[in-house]
């Protein structure tokens, strides 16, 4: 059973590319404004005195990271989207200070499909955000595809393939129910497909190699299983992100 951390680095790297302007407030959709209200609930549960049930915690991390407020993304600017993603990688890293390192297996059972869920809507949500990154990149007539220019494109789809490796751990590992896996699969392959997308073509056997190698640590890997997450990278699809990255071979 992972660390109710384990997957604390990558959020943190993602929250710190989020303005902190554009963390002060939701959007204006209903389902932001919930999103919004659930991250400040558990906000305030964790400075409360009083203990909250595992439940209530687990409930409030779900409503965080409810795909109903994906809906319409692609509408927003790329920093509009980042800060639905922000919101959502706040909740999770509150609850998981609220649970803490020493919290026990059956604490960690308890609010492992709601942080396994939210791994799921960490690869959605930032997929979208990295192509509407690209495509707004793209449609500027003045942009010169400089490094400087690329750097933050370049980051964020970095931290995109940690999500996608996240996911790909939690789907080969055994210490999480087969039903479980099934259904995270089934709800990550199109972000991933989505999210490889926007990698760029010279970078994408490098990242499955990085990817498999994260999994082949796992005791006991469900490789059969996660085959299919791995397998996405051979596409060579190539979105507006993808051919921005492809002007310049540099990696960070």
């Amino acid at each position: 059973m992972p660390s109710s951390r384990s997957f604390r680095p990558a959020l943190l790297a993602g929250l710190l590319l989020v303005a902190p302007a554009a963390l002060a407030q939701p959007a204006q959709a209903p389902a932001a404004v919930r999103q919004y209200q659930a991250m400040q609930t558990l906000k305030a549960m964790a400075a409360s005195t009083k203990k909250p049930a595992v439940s209530e915690i687990a409930s409030q991390v779900r409503s965080a990271n409810n795909p109903d407020v994906l809906v319409g993304l692609e509408a927003m600017t790329p920093t509009q989207a980042l800060r639905i993603c922000g919101f959502a990688e706040h909740a999770v890293l509150v609850s998981s200070d609220m649970i803490g390192d020493s919290a026990n297996r059956t604490l960690l059972q308890q609010m492992a499909p709601a942080w396994n869920d939210a791994k799921v809507f960490a690869l959605q949500c930032n997929a979208r955000h990295v192509s509407l990154r690209g495509t707004t990149m793209a449609r500027q007539p003045d942009a010169q595809p400089t490094d400087d220019y690329l750097l933050p494109l370049r980051m964020h789809a970095e931290l995109l393939v940690g999500y996608y490796a996240r996911v790909s751990v939690t789907v080969a590992s055994p210490d999480t129910p087969l039903l479980q896996r099934q259904a995270i699969l089934r709800e990550a392959l199109p972000a991933a497909d989505m999210a490889v997308r926007s990698l760029s073509l010279h970078s994408r056997a490098q990242h499955q190699q990085n990817v498999q190698q994260q999994v082949n640590q796992v005791a006991n890997a469900d490789k059969s299983l996660v085959a299919p997450l791995l397998a996405v990278f051979n596409t060579t699809e190539c979105n507006d992100a993808c051919k921005l990255l492809n002007t310049q071979p540099a990696t960070l």
